[in-house]
């Protein structure tokens, strides 16, 4: 990506994302407040492989700003969306890519639709690994190369670390009624099927 978003340009995206969501009436959208917050400490927090937390009991949005720059702006938008009101992660991660992908600025619309691909393509590759491998194939370039990055990038971070903080936000999930826990994250294709057959009727 040739476009390295600033700290302060993700948050003036992300709230502007948002006020033309609540403008469009888009996904129940009914107030923006504050500013995501970038994580002090980024790269460490990345051993962890968490791209972003919301801390309830201050209503902040934090992301990661070290993970690469693709996945930045759509982890903005999930983590504003938990400080809507959608507390589980399927349906954060659809709120941030219909976020995304409606608004008025590129790098966010990318940045949404590279969430909803990598989901989407990790459960083709489960159902169908023939349509995954033809559909792969069919990528540009730099999306590819996007996708190896981010890849990449997740790779040199796996460890004891992340592994272990993994089985603790898996473990809070499914104490909080997330059955699926760190699973549904990837839900949100589920979401996004549902939309798709609406908008056939």
């Amino acid at each position: 990506m040739a476009f390295e978003p600033s700290v302060s340009e993700l948050q003036t995206m992300g709230r502007l994302a948002y006020t033309k969501a609540q403008n469009d009436g888009i996904a129940g959208i009914v107030g923006v407040y504050g500013y995501a917050k970038s994580l002090l400490s980024s790269h460490i927090v990345s051993y962890t492989g968490i791209s972003g937390v919301y801390f309830p009991y201050t209503g902040e949005p934090n992301f990661n700003n070290d993970v690469p720059a693709p996945s930045k702006g759509a982890s903005v938008c999930h983590e504003m969306a938990h400080r809507q009101g959608f507390a589980r992660e399927d349906e954060a991660n659809f709120i941030a890519y219909i976020v995304c992908i409606n608004s008025d600025d590129a790098y966010l619309r990318y940045s949404g639709y590279f969430l909803a691909l990598r989901h989407a393509m990790d459960r083709l590759y489960e159902a169908d690994r023939g349509a995954y491998r033809e559909l792969h194939a069919r990528y540009s370039e730099e999306v590819a190369a996007d996708i190896k990055a981010n890849s990449d990038y997740w790779r040199s971070f796996e460890g004891p670390v992340e592994e272990r903080v993994t089985q603790m936000n898996d473990t809070y999930l499914k104490t909080n009624s997330q059955d699926d826990g760190v699973q549904s994250y990837g839900r949100m294709v589920d979401l996004m099927l549902a939309q798709k057959r609406l908008a056939g009727l």
